[in-house]
């Protein structure tokens, strides 16, 4: 979406408002699809949704192909780009000393996340871990540990969440209709994602240039909202199912502002020559996670009364994780490698950018300027 978002030289400060349609489209989809899922699943049994999807996914196997025509390969792009930050290192340094360490360092992490001198992804995780000796390193870790945490979280919530609520308080749950529910607080999520940002500024110390917040702020408020809905759902002792049902749902808002802010997030910190090798290991740490939590705790013998608090708990824990990682991306200043396409409205220097590029006009010209 980013690398499109490039090709037809859109404005950056767009950004916010194609990921947030993004995310409320998805949950369109979403709600409907809960909502045919409940509807088949009582006429051919829990198995028949499945079948759905199948044919479904085989239909999309046959379109995708005939629309899809020009593909991403993350090459072609790199040239110039070390040297670049070079420069900007030793201009935006405090003296020359410091300007020309910083230089040196400057396009370490970024070398060694190229896929031309990446020869396998193992190899990837620990400078990605290690190798921050620059703001622009430290952004790239702070946004990949902030990922791999939260979705951790989210995603072993989903191994719960049906049976936190099945448990016979309610008879004959539609989870089709809650499901669809579920979806409808995620669009609500990426509504007020965008409303929030409208106009503001790509900057990370709370209001922009404009009348809204920054993506980071709004991020990291977001984070801590679910994190406490995590925890509300945690609670140990008798929970009603209304209840809990409420705490999953904010916490589902809280994943739709995630995924609208973190896309303008990672398109702005994460260099699109090495953006698919980063998310290739972000992922390497989120399956660790997951994989983690579903052989130990999810998969406990236990009762479900005291299931629950044990692992929505952790999950509080890993979202809470998630939002002091992002918080450190909030304070760390900058505005990331500057090669992606900006979030928001942006500082002066943005705006000089995009008057620029509007003057000059064309793909090509915009492309070469990311």
């Amino acid at each position: 979406m980013i690398s499109e978002h490039n090709r037809r030289a859109f404005l950056p400060s767009l950004l916010n408002d194609t990921f947030s349609i993004y995310v409320l489209l998805m949950g369109v989809v979403a709600v409907g699809s809960g909502a045919v899922a409940g509807l088949v699943e009582k006429e051919g049994g829990v198995l028949a949704p499945f079948d759905v999807c199948a044919v479904v996914a085989g239909g999309l196997a046959v379109l995708l192909p005939l629309v899809w025509k020009e593909e991403n390969y993350g090459g072609g792009r790199g040239e110039g780009v070390g040297k670049e930050e070079e420069e900007e290192e030793v201009e935006g340094g405090n003296g020359s000393s410091s300007g020309s360490s910083s230089s040196s360092s400057s396009t370490s992490l970024s070398s060694s996340l190229s896929p031309a001198s990446l020869s396998s992804l193992p190899s990837l995780l620990p400078s990605l871990l290690f190798q921050t000796q620059n703001n622009k390193d430290r952004d790239i870790l702070w946004v990949a540990l902030t990922q791999a945490f939260f979705e951790a979280a989210m995603f072993t919530w989903v191994f719960l969440w049906t049976p936190c609520l099945d448990t016979g308080e309610i008879p004959s749950l539609n989870l089709g209709l809650v499901f669809a529910t579920l979806m409808v607080g995620v669009m609500c999520g990426s509504s007020a994602f965008r409303i929030l940002t409208m106009n503001g500024g790509g900057g990370r110390e709370g209001r922009g240039g404009g009348s809204g917040f920054s993506v980071e702020v709004v991020l990291l408020g977001a984070l801590l909202v679910g994190g406490g809905a995590m925890g509300a759902a945690a609670w140990p002792g008798e929970v009603g199912v209304e209840w809990l049902l409420v705490d999953f749902v904010v916490f589902e808002a809280s994943v739709g502002v995630f995924f609208a802010a973190m896309g303008s997030i990672r398109a702005r910190v994460i260099p699109e020559t090495a953006r698919a090798t980063v998310m290739n290991a972000i992922r390497v740490l989120l399956n660790l996670l997951i994989v983690l939590m579903y052989v130990g705790p999810v998969r406990l013998e236990m009762p479900m009364e005291e299931k629950r608090p044990l692992v929505l708990g952790l999950c509080s824990l890993m979202v809470f994780v998630a939002s002091v990682c992002h918080a450190q991306l909030v304070r760390g200043g900058g505005k990331g490698n500057g090669r992606g396409v900006g979030g928001g409205g942006g500082s002066g220097k943005g705006e000089e950018e995009e008057e620029s590029l509007l003057e000059i006009g064309g793909a090509a010209a915009f492309d070469k300027a990311q």
